[in-house]
């Protein structure tokens, strides 16, 4: 029993890690989406009808967000001068209007998230027999750049995330152990868990029914699965019974809203956005360092052809949703990124089950050592560039960015750069002899990235299209239109060209 408890040691690495950095950063600054959870729980605890007032997504964030204001709403629990309990959800409403609140509900979030992290390790411990095959594929998640800083948000995304990780485990595991019952209705616990969370999810049945039908051979097993399915989302978003008319409203505008598109973000339907989909996938996701997160995705695809050889059966039913929900994104117009991370887990797997086989493939002893070192130095990286994207949010209330900005410069006096008039003014007296006003002698561009998100030419989803940021590395800003800490930004003169922003910037 000790022993076998010791096995799971090695997954409080990248809990740790995951924990400490996702709490450091917890204080980045405002998010354009917290707002709307928030004010939901504020009028739920108001009226004391603890439905959300929104179905844009389902409920189980609006659950969370509750959760993270229970002392707020205990300590309005007393007593009136009949001695019966009476809440003041008025008070309590009215105190939840804070800050602390919202890093409470932050904190709340990234805990849940974590969770993904041991389900991962769990499953390939049990699966692959490798407490190292296990770490790796839990680090992949964990050491992640996209998944950290998405985790600190109060969204839906990390959510799903966490148990899309939940689902394949009971997945896998209810292929693998079909008379233990159970693990198959957990799976369909998890789905319906999942749907709760974010409605395309739905699509996690889907392997669910191809498994229930292969174990049972029965037409009512489907209609149970399908049953416990549809019982535990309602228990996650009640308001889809309570509130019919105003979840179906708010459903639709939802799906015209990803068929229509959403300002920067908006693409074209179908091959574009795939091919947009899968650049995010397999040069951004896993690594902020592109080279990377192409050596882990090429992991997994190595370990998607070696789980096929292994079994055909159990490669389908743990393919098919990643596979399903990709192509049903890409029919959409608009591209958010954060739509991808319920791919991480899956990703994750098929990177420890490659990883595993080229360790079984390499039988030299050096060429194994090797492996491990690279490994876990590709790893270290990925941990590195976390704790810097930290201590830049740590520093953001601070002018440590100017000063970067003046290292950086210095450093390479041959290139001239062109400085916005704000960035210039920032400066002040001290500017260093190659930064010029004059656009037209400029090999590199400095200016504040509200100066130019706005603008037309502005374009977004588009990776490395800068060269550098001076400022808080609280999210992927190429990415993402950003509206929270302002930054300074390093285009090349080529991108300038390219998007055609002289003209705005020469108004600078």
């Amino acid at each position: 029993m000790r022993q076998s408890l010791l096995r799971y040691l090695p997954v409080s690495l990248p809990l740790a890690i995951f924990w400490l950095i996702g709490i450091a950063g917890l204080d980045y600054g405002s998010h354009w989406d917290e707002p709307k959870l928030l004010e939901s729980v504020r009028v739920s605890v108001y009226e004391g009808v603890y439905l959300p007032t929104f179905y844009n997504y389902p409920s189980v964030s609006h659950a969370l967000g509750v959760l993270s204001a229970l002392p707020e709403i205990t300590r309005n629990i007393g007593r009136n001068h009949l001695n019966e309990p009476v809440f003041h959800g008025h008070i309590a409403a009215f105190q939840l209007d804070n800050h602390v609140i919202t890093l409470r509900t932050r904190l709340v979030f990234l805990t849940i998230t974590s969770l993904a992290i041991i389900w991962l390790y769990g499953l390939m411990l049990s699966w692959r027999g490798s407490m190292w095959v296990a770490l790796f594929s839990s680090s992949v998640l964990a050491f992640s750049w996209e998944v950290v800083y998405h985790a600190r948000w109060i969204a839906p995304d990390t959510i799903l995330m966490q148990f899309g990780a939940l689902f394949l485990l009971c997945l896998v595991q209810a292929y693998r152990h079909p008379n233990k019952q159970y693990w198959l209705w957990l799976t369909v616990i998890a789905a319906g868990l999942a749907t709760g969370t974010k409605y395309p999810a739905g699509l996690l049945l889907l392997p669910v029914l191809v498994l229930v039908w292969w174990h049972r051979q029965s037409r009512f097993s489907l209609v149970q699965a399908i049953f416990v399915f549809a019982i535990t989302y309602l228990i996650t978003t009640p308001g889809t019974l309570l509130q019919p008319f105003k979840f179906w409203y708010q459903v639709e505008f939802e799906m015209w809203h990803y068929s229509f598109g959403h300002s920067k973000h908006t693409v074209s339907a179908g091959a574009e956005h795939l091919l947009k989909n899968l650049e995010y996938l397999t040069t951004v996701q896993l690594s902020h360092f592109s080279w990377i997160g192409m050596l882990f995705f090429t992991c997994a695809i190595v370990g998607g052809i070696v789980l096929w050889r292994e079994s055909k059966r159990l490669a389908c039913i743990v393919l098919l949703f990643p596979i399903l929900y990709l192509v049903f994104m890409s029919l959409q117009r608009a591209m958010l990124i954060r739509n991808l991370l319920v791919l991480v887990p899956f990703i994750a797997v098929l990177c420890g089950i490659g990883v595993q086989w080229l360790w079984q493939f390499v039988q030299h002893r050096w060429l194994r050592i090797v492996l491990i070192v690279m490994i876990v130095s590709l790893s270290s990286v990925n941990v590195g560039w976390l704790i810097y994207t930290t201590e830049t949010i740590k520093d953001r209330d601070t002018d440590q960015y100017l000063d970067d900005l003046r290292t950086w410069v210095e450093q390479f006096p041959d290139i001239t750069y062109f400085a916005s008039e704000h960035v210039r003014g920032n400066l002040g007296a001290d500017i260093s002899d190659n930064i010029t006003p004059d656009l037209s002698q400029a090999d590199e561009v400095l200016v504040y990235l509200s100066e130019i998100q706005e603008i037309e030419p502005m374009p977004a989803n588009i990776p490395r299209l800068f060269t550098w940021r001076f400022g808080s590395w609280e999210t992927n800003i190429e990415y993402y239109t950003w509206h929270g800490d302002d930054k300074v930004v390093l285009l090349p003169i080529e991108t300038v060209q390219y998007y055609d922003l002289t003209p705005y910037l020469e108004n600078q």
